[in-house]
């Protein structure tokens, strides 16, 4: 037997054997057509192509939205690369980003899976692109977290960079391809670095004579209290990798599977439920630690960040704040609908960005937008669960319908 198979690239025709194709099955090359729908189809294109030759700058005319009506009449060829299988691969990435945002999502799951996969991908490796950053500038404030593992500042110094190369090199790499080594060392790389914040709890870094020195907190009860309710802010940070690894299968795998790139499978309704909890409660969490900020520690670095942009900020200001942003994170996970999770992730992007304007790190001026950068979890998790909720709401409609 012999099969046609169209490729990504509509100049690449393979002509294969029925061994060689189950080997393709679940690669890149998806979709068979028979001999006679080739013939038509190339005709088509051919017809098409000397079209586009012929009319050349007439696009402002409708010229392109004839193609695009072209291509997707053949939809049964066009295939999404990297897993999420898309129908609709004429949609640009502006128009995936805005499906089911500010209108009534498309309903296709395979959509869906495309703006989750892109989503969290780009989230989890802008977390560590940013927290890399820092690695190569170099941090004071990273000094306890060492110190807590014996870590003299000696070594810890030149540590730094090195671990912010390696964190950027893991970005990169899964920017380029998916791969489960990479995003089982993020989840637990994210994860480890989450849990050094309460082991530091009674350190504190302090500047003696132009050298920077760990030594126990002066204060060990307020440094031990700011620490805890930090580890449940970076939820934003070890969220993305895990819910990568759930949506592609990495419970299922040989070993193999672990060292070259994969093919997410087609989402199921029941791996939506749970990456949509995992949202619902990694955002709650990372509110509910920046919450604490205000209210139980006190934070010094909050009242900076308000007065940086004309706020009268006191304790008694970020108190509030903070029991606001606490009763947000609680009403989230008990309630995720749509307009309180619009207002976490205007929120976070606001309130995050404040390292900037009060150069949080001393001197760095605008490089502090790495900050901002390094918690993208905390606007990439939220946008996944607005999608998620469009897309329910148009299957409900479809359903009742």
């Amino acid at each position: 037997m012999t099969v046609f198979v169209l490729a990504l690239d509509v100049t690449e025709l393979m002509l294969i054997g029925e061994e060689e194709f189950c080997a393709l099955e679940t690669g890149r090359f998806r979709t068979i057509v028979k001999f006679t729908e080739i013939l038509q189809v190339l005709t088509e294109i051919l017809v098409e192509l000397c079209g586009q030759g012929a009319s050349q700058g007439s696009e402002a005319n409708g010229e392109k939205g004839k193609r695009k009506n072209f291509w997707a009449k053949h939809d049964y060829f066009l295939i999404a690369s990297e897993g999420a299988v898309n129908k609709h691969r004429y949609m640009t990435p502006k128009e995936y980003f805005l499906d089911g945002l500010f209108s009534p999502h498309s309903g296709d799951k395979r959509v869906l899976q495309t703006q989750l996969h892109w989503t969290l991908r780009i989230t989890a490796a802008l977390c560590f692109i940013g927290h890399g950053t820092w690695g190569l500038i170099t941090k004071s404030g990273w000094l306890p977290f060492f110190a807590s593992q014996g870590i003299e500042p000696e070594l810890a110094w030149t540590l730094q960079p090195l671990i912010g190369a390696f964190d950027i090199l893991m970005a990169l790499l899964l920017l380029k391809s998916p791969n489960r080594t990479i995003l089982i060392w993020m989840f637990l790389w994210a994860l480890w670095t989450a849990i050094l914040r309460p082991l530091s709890g009674n350190l504190e870094k302090v500047q003696i004579d132009g050298e920077w020195v760990v030594q126990l907190a002066t204060d060990s009860m307020r440094v031990a209290k700011m620490q805890t309710w930090e580890f449940w802010e970076r939820a934003g940070n070890w969220g993305p990798p895990f819910m990568l690894l759930v949506m592609g299968g990495a419970f299922a795998i040989t070993r193999k599977d672990l060292l070259s790139s994969y093919t997410e499978p087609e989402i199921k309704e029941s791996t939506i439920d749970t990456v949509f909890f995992l949202c619902r409660t990694c955002l709650a969490l990372l509110l509910i630690g920046h919450a604490g900020f205000g209210f139980a520690v006190e934070k010094q670095m909050l009242i900076n960040h308000w007065q940086s942009i004309g706020v009268n900020a006191d304790v008694a200001f970020i108190t509030q704040v903070g029991y606001a942003e606490f009763a947000l994170g609680v009403l989230i996970f008990l309630a995720p609908i749509r307009p309180l999770i619009f207002l976490a992730l205007l929120w976070k992007l606001f309130t995050e960005f404040l390292y900037v304007p009060a150069d949080t790190v001393a001197g760095m001026g605008i490089v502090n937008i790495f900050e901002w950068i390094e918690r993208w979890g905390d606007y990439g998790i939220p946008l996944a669960m607005l999608y998620v909720l469009s897309y329910r709401a148009k299957t409900e409609v479809g359903k009742v319908a």
